[in-house]
């Protein structure tokens, strides 16, 4: 994502991770229940993933967005 400078990538350990890009640091590490197929950032910087249990999962950096 070129507005926000992250990257995310996902491995065989089951988590998914969120770089800046600017700094290389890790700002946040999420872990699935399975493997996990795919990764993605939306316009919107939410990190989309889908796992091998079938389920996608959306995550989000803004507060106003959580599910309550």
């Amino acid at each position: 994502n070129m507005d926000k400078n992250l990257l995310v990538s996902a491995s065989d350990d089951r988590n998914v991770h969120a770089w800046e890009m600017g700094s290389g640091k890790i700002i946040a590490k999420l872990l699935h229940p399975n493997t996990i197929w795919c990764c993605e950032l939306s316009p919107l910087n939410d990190i989309i993933t889908g796992c091998a249990d079938g389920a996608v999962r959306i995550f989000t950096f803004d507060k106003s967005r959580y599910a309550s």
